[in-house]
């Protein structure tokens, strides 16, 4: 399944990711704050609403099961994945961040600036290969990691002598937020090719790339912006399926498109520099790994409509699947961008083309095993 249900909308809905149809939808009392968010089990349905309350919508009903008032205005959810999981909520406050037991919505743990000012929240992105959630800030140039893994270790905080000396104060593992500092304040995160990497998209549209086990920003590649994380896309060879034999996870990297661009620019993660463009012949609208293999999917512009693409960035090779009809007004076209289904049915192995208000327009989904396979489009 996925969820339907845009910033400033008070319906929000449940859509099966293979069909579009709808599988149970409500009415809030008030409009989102924040895009619905689905639990990665599909167990519940959480919403921000701009009266400043956090929700959690029991799945396929959608009636209310928890309900709580945050101390600021929200802007930004987000869920983690596994036994561990909780649910960050942020927006704008001296304590703009807060974390809550995905069950009862009970407050974690809150959050703020090491200064103590106001700050606002403006990227939250589950991290599941660490168990973490990562978050970025609108007016500040810092990027936090925050662990939500029971047995992770304790987080030591000093400075280096203190480091040397084993002075450092241990702080608990699971919920301490990991701050450090990046170049400009953040628009978005897209998720990287290995857990400890990820994109992260600035206040101006430009790509750098993260390395969560250093803490800090180890790139700004020089392509032109692509504005969000819907032009960007992680791509990885599997183990000794790369020709250049970039170490035992095989070849990796990113492709990126500028807004209005026809082409991708492949990155690998070897001196992140772009590589020749694989041209689409139409504008790039959105990308996204592909779940069940290397490659990345592509929706573009064509002459009849919307196409939708597989794009393999290690040899430049294109393979259409499908055209969707043509949509009315270029905000849509625009806007567009992929969700993974989650939850077990229909929901796995899936993803679905939607627009900028949450409606389905298509979906890709894994391709049955045996020679020749290819990933068959819905729409």
């Amino acid at each position: 399944m996925i969820p339907s249900g845009a910033a400033g909308q008070s319906r929000v809905e449940l859509l099966e990711c293979a069909s579009g149809q709808s599988a149970g939808q409500t009415t809030l009392d008030a409009p989102l704050a924040a895009p619905a968010v689905l639990a990665a089990d599909g167990s519940a349905l959480y919403a921000a609403t701009r009266s400043g309350e956090l929700l959690r919508l029991v799945v396929p009903t959608l009636e209310t099961s928890a309900r709580v008032t945050l101390a600021y205005r929200p802007a930004a959810l987000a869920a983690g994945s596994g036994p561990d999981a909780i649910l960050l909520a942020g927006g704008r406050g001296d304590e703009p961040l807060s974390a809550h037991d995905p069950v009862t919505l009970n407050e974690l743990a809150r959050y703020r600036q090491r200064d103590g000012k106001a700050a606002t929240v403006s990227a939250l992105m589950d991290n599941p290969g660490r168990s973490a959630l990562v978050v970025g800030f609108d007016d500040l140039p810092e990027t936090w990691e925050i662990v939500y893994d029971r047995a992770a270790p304790p987080v030591l905080l000093g400075f280096v002598h203190d480091y040397r000396n084993k002075e450092a104060v241990p702080l608990p593992g699971r919920l301490t937020a990991r701050p450090f500092i990046v170049a400009s304040p953040t628009r978005a995160f897209a998720p990287g090719p290995l857990p400890w990497e990820l994109a992260r998209i600035d206040s101006r549209g430009a790509l750098g790339v993260i390395n969560l086990e250093v803490r800090r920003e180890i790139e700004r590649p020089a392509l032109a912006p692509p504005g969000g994380p819907e032009r960007v896309a992680a791509w990885r060879q599997p183990a000794g399926g790369a020709a250049d034999g970039q170490g035992p996870a095989g070849a990796r990297g990113w492709v990126a498109a500028a807004p209005g661009a026809s082409a991708l620019v492949p990155m690998r993660a070897v001196g992140w520099r772009p590589l020749p463009p694989i041209e689409l012949g139409g504008e790039v609208l959105a990308l996204t790994p592909e779940p069940w293999g290397p490659r990345v999917l592509a929706a573009h512009r064509g002459q009849d409509g919307i196409l939708v693409s597989t794009v393999d960035p290690s040899d430049g090779a294109v393979t259409r699947l499908a055209t969707l009809p043509a949509m009315r007004g270029e905000r849509a076209m625009a806007t567009l961008r992929f969700v993974p289904g989650k939850g077990s049915g229909s929901g796995a192995g899936c993803v679905a083309l939607v627009d900028a208000d949450g409606r389905w327009l298509g979906s890709v989904s894994e391709p049955e095993r045996g020679p020749g396979a290819a990933p068959a489009l819905s729409r």
